[in-house]
């Protein structure tokens, strides 16, 4: 099936208040794996165009993706997701008729993610949402680690139709003119590219790619990847100190559970003191001691004290 560009990402708008998704990073996390993959795991056929073949809900149509990707792999099933439910979001944002072409005007990421937020989608409200820095090459590759789907807006070049269409990976190629904004959801890279979704398949992407023409990514932190007990996601970051900022910037109370305080550990009672051996026992005793000693790694297994 070949697809037509439909532009539905409108330019960012970075003077507007949000949190930085640096600003969170532990400086003891260790440095992101060579690799992350979270795309391969969900079921081809599962994605979807999401209305984006006909409409530029690109914007939207991420958002399905995203939430059909966490779903799969934190709950191993398929959420549905269909061409109205994404369509239905982007009227909500924007105010948008299918019957109405000229209201076909697009979406702003930040305006998308901040209706996700308030009013939910498929009965899920994110948690927070954070930027990440493009020109921090180990901040991208701990965003994807981490959170799984980043939500990435980009200015697509005429060029990487004609590769999506011919089953190539996008890259760069010159003299290419912009045909208008996209959004895509990145979920996987290595080494020598990245993975994205758009138009309801995996596409993959080379980094040179994303430096010249992505210029917006952000973390959404999902219900599904909480660990209510901890505040920690699924793969171990501690989730408690952005939500204090996102409160910060909200007026609102954090999302994130405080993580609850572990009991502490029961102290063993101290061994009882051992008697003055009698001295007319005393080869006993020494016997006695010698196997006490052999004893002690297998005691506290066996029911000894």
């Amino acid at each position: 099936m070949t697809i037509t560009f439909q532009g539905g990402r409108l330019p960012a708008e970075p003077a507007r208040p949000h949190l930085t998704f640096g600003a969170y990073l532990r400086p003891e996390l260790p440095a992101p794996p060579a690799s992350a993959d979270w795309l391969t795991p969900v079921p081809g056929d599962t994605w979807g165009m999401l209305g984006n073949a006909k409409f530029g809900d690109c914007t939207c149509a991420g958002v399905g993706h995203k939430r059909i990707g966490d779903v799969f792999v934190n709950q191993g099933t398929v959420l549905k997701v269909t061409d109205k439910d994404a369509l239905a979001l982007y009227s909500a944002v924007t105010g948008f008729n299918p019957n109405d072409p000229s209201t076909d005007q697009g979406a702003v990421c930040q305006d998308v993610l901040d209706y996700w937020r308030k009013h939910g989608f498929l009965g899920e409200k994110i948690i927070a949402f954070a930027k990440v820095d493009l020109s921090n090459l180990t901040e991208i590759k701990q965003a994807i680690s981490l959170f799984g789907q980043i939500y990435c807006g980009f200015n697509f070049p005429g060029s990487a139709m004609d590769q999506f269409n011919n089953g190539q990976p996008w890259d760069v190629v010159k003299g290419a003119r912009i045909e208008g904004g996209h959004c895509v959801t990145i979920g996987a890279y290595d080494a020598a590219e990245l993975e994205c979704v758009t138009w309801g398949k995996v596409q993959k992407l080379t980094w040179a790619f994303f430096r010249k023409y992505f210029d917006e990514a952000w973390v959404i932190v999902t219900p599904d990847m909480i660990d209510p007990k901890s505040g920690t996601d699924i793969a171990g970051y501690d989730l408690y100190a952005l939500g204090q900022g996102f409160a910060s910037l909200t007026g609102h109370a954090n999302p994130v559970p405080a993580p609850q305080p572990q009991p502490a550990p029961v102290p063993s009672p101290p061994p009882s003191p051992t008697p003055a051996p009698d001295p007319r026992l005393a080869e006993a005793a020494v016997l006695v001691g010698r196997l006490s000693t052999l004893m002690q790694p297998w005691a506290p297994n066996n029911g000894g004290n």
